[in-house]
């Protein structure tokens, strides 16, 4: 699903103008478009389906500081200065209309706060706005591709695409690219054997899909991370500072013309993967610090139960003896750092006989 965010602000903004006009005139409603400004900058750094804690935006109608409330701010962000670490966990920015941020490290009462001011608060993919005492719990169309309809959709977005393609495409093969007699995947037309090194038509087929499913970003096969360190697929937004970078591995026997076994990958295979984009991250962050980079391993798992070389046919318990056996990663990178992603295992089925 295409979703239209800059109409989602400006839906959103417009549902509370006679709320913050209502409780503090027009300045009310200079004051919520102030804070809808700041939420559209911090969301250009931070991507909120990562964000843990709680956030608070605050903007006042006079404009003045918050000093009275939340005591004396932690950070001071000028209006054309980047955000990195300064917003993080629990924490309250004051929005100021010079477009200076003011970072606290508390949390005010919300509803006692926003009988002064304009008040935002985001957790956990909720998002309230406080106005004179009221609440009102902001609708989002789309929570699992949308952490916030203040934000572009960035990770979210793409950790629900790589789901729609591992069961809507991988899961029964039903791509061009990857099920075409002549150079597919498949040495055989019962889905049990991959060609020799069938590596490049699956990035080929994963990268015209997220081009299709992200028209608004940069989809880039095969892209260097440094001099040493190339990765499957780059995906960069625009308008934001967040970059995903792809690494994809697979699983499964493979044959060469002949039919003779090559190459049978498992477990071990996808533990490489890890470590080379753990090893990707490192590089990249130490290159582009400035951008907010989220590594995704991607696996595309075609392992059957004691398949022999000769073997042309397969029956239901051993063609699908893995498709719910997860793989056991050590070191786990992705509960170890923020910056890798859950690695998304595709189990392609085989035709049964």
């Amino acid at each position: 699903m295409q979703i239209d965010i800059d109409a989602m602000r400006e839906i959103a903004e417009s549902m509370y103008v006679p709320h913050a006009r209502r409780h503090f005139g027009s300045s009310g409603t200079e004051a919520l478009r102030q804070l809808v400004t700041a939420l559209r900058r911090i969301y250009r750094d931070l991507d909120p389906s990562l964000y843990t804690g709680t956030l608070m935006v605050v903007a006042r109608p006079d404009g003045a500081d918050t000093t009275s409330s939340l005591g004396t701010p932690i950070h001071n962000i000028g209006a054309g200065q980047p955000i990195q670490h300064q917003i993080a966990g629990n924490c309250a920015v004051n929005a100021l209309p010079n477009g200076r941020l003011e970072i606290y490290n508390l949390l005010p009462d919300a509803i006692q706060l926003s009988h002064e001011a304009v008040v935002y608060a985001y957790s956990n993919r909720v998002e309230r706005m406080f106005i004179g005492g009221e609440i009102f719990t902001i609708p989002n169309p789309s929570p699992a591709a949308m952490a916030s309809i203040f934000a572009r959709p960035t990770f979210s977005s793409l950790d629900a695409a790589l789901a729609r393609y591992a069961t809507h495409v991988v899961n029964k093969t039903i791509c061009f690219i990857l099920a075409h007699h002549a150079d597919g995947i498949w040495a055989e037309q019962n889905r049990l054997f991959l060609r020799a090194k069938p590596e490049e038509v699956m990035r080929r087929s994963l990268h015209q899909f997220l081009r299709d499913a992200f028209p608004d970003a940069e989809v880039r096969p095969e892209q260097i991370v440094d001099e040493s360190h190339p990765v499957d697929i780059k995906v960069t937004w625009a308008d934001t500072t967040h970059r995903a970078i792809i690494e994809i591995k697979w699983l499964g026997d493979s044959v060469d013309a002949a039919g003779k076994i090559t190459t049978i990958y498992r477990d071990a295979r996808a533990n490489e993967g890890a470590k080379q984009l753990s090893d990707y991250l490192d590089a990249d962050s130490a290159t582009a610090p400035r951008l907010r980079t989220r590594g995704y391993l991607v696996v595309f798992d075609a392992r059957r139960r004691g398949l022999t070389e000769s073997q042309s046919t397969i029956d239901h318990e051993k063609g699908h003896y893995y498709r719910d056996r997860d793989i056991n990663y050590d070191p786990d990178y992705h509960a170890k750092r923020l910056d890798f992603a859950n690695p998304v295992r595709m189990f392609a089925e085989p035709q049964i006989s």
